[in-house]
């Protein structure tokens, strides 16, 4: 009855998940939005992308060792060598006596109750070392060893993963390497320069060995110049990582952004202002008598603009001649005829 209680240890698995998932805010919200599942591969991720990774690891694999030693010391141990066993069928001789694999020899089963000689046996399979003190005789505890052995080396993959991302230098210990070798450019750079001023006087004095008077010492000397001062012409910008650089360029992209959109509502508010003024300085469609414009006469004087639309709506009407006129009838009132 305790291998299948010792089952329940999977709500475990659901537990860390909670734990690692714990200090995000609305995150049931943020997965419907995003459309991410936030669950236990969210949270592993999450675990072997932090800093603290090496250690989430090291305490699952010391899980797993103490899970897989309980059940393997299960699996191996027979109910008829406990001291309570009242079983009829441990009184049988073959319940004790145990045939090899090869069914000539004969060996009488043995409980190991100590655990942690159960713990050192997952150890040395996950690690695949296997000293052979210790093996497994049921099918159930070969079973275990042979997940053992397959999980072992998936967590030896992943720790290995997890210590390189450690090893690894952050964008601000990038940059710092970077400025100390520009420093020691700027401190090497002297010594060069002093090695080719010597070689230059030497020669005008005809006192140069045969082995400085070689040409590829001075080109030896103008090339390691030349590189110390490519590093130390080097701008603070230029001594920054890679994920800096990356960094610095989208804050500059977001700006960017930011200014010409205020520069586009800037633009759009003005084209309305501009539209709105031209609108109230345009003059009415339909002008009336009293509210033409004044041309220096008395009240309700009609200006200039007013004659010239007079006269080219008269010119309008009188281009209809004496054909317009004539079909021109006024109509009849209450049926009286016209004359």
């Amino acid at each position: 009855g305790s291998t299948p209680t010792g089952c329940r240890l999977y709500l475990l698995w659901w537990l860390y998940t909670d734990w690692m998932l714990r200090d995000l805010p609305n995150r049931h919200t943020v997965s419907h939005f995003a459309k991410v599942n936030f669950g236990s591969m969210f949270a592993l991720k999450r675990a072997l992308n932090s800093w603290n990774a090496f250690g989430h690891i090291i305490a699952f694999w010391g899980v797993l060792i103490l899970v897989f030693g309980y059940f393997y010391r299960c699996f191996e141990m027979t109910s008829c060598q406990l001291p309570g066993s009242t079983h009829p069928g441990c009184d049988d001789v073959t319940a004790k006596i145990w045939y090899a694999p090869n069914g000539q020899s004969t060996f009488e089963k043995a409980n190991d109750l100590y655990m942690w000689n159960a713990c050192w046996f997952i150890f040395i399979t996950m690690t695949t070392v296997g000293y052979g003190d210790i093996t497994p005789n049921t099918h159930l505890g070969r079973f275990i060893a042979t997940v053992a052995c397959f999980l072992g080396l998936i967590i030896v993959a992943v720790a290995t993963g997890a210590l390189t991302n450690l090893m690894m230098f952050s964008p601000g210990e990038d940059s710092a390497l970077i400025l100390i070798e520009r420093e020691k450019a700027r401190i090497e750079i002297r010594g060069t320069a002093v090695s080719i001023i010597a070689l230059w006087w030497r020669k005008m004095r005809g006192t140069l060995t045969r082995r400085q008077a070689h040409p590829d010492t001075y080109f030896q000397h103008k090339s390691a110049f030349q590189s110390f001062q490519a590093k130390t012409s080097l701008d603070m910008e230029d001594c920054m990582g890679q994920g800096a650089k990356i960094d610095k360029v989208c804050s500059l992209v977001q700006i960017i952004g930011d200014r010409v959109g205020m520069m586009a509502k800037h633009l759009y508010s003005e084209a309305l202002e501009t539209e709105k003024a031209e609108m109230e300085m345009l003059p009415s469609k339909t002008p009336k008598w009293g509210n033409t414009p004044k041309s220096g006469g008395g009240k309700g004087t009609p200006s200039p603009e007013w004659k010239r639309a007079s006269t080219r709506r008269s010119s309008v009407h009188q281009t209809g001649g004496a054909a317009g006129r004539a079909s021109y009838e006024p109509p009849s009132v209450s049926g009286i005829p016209t004359l």
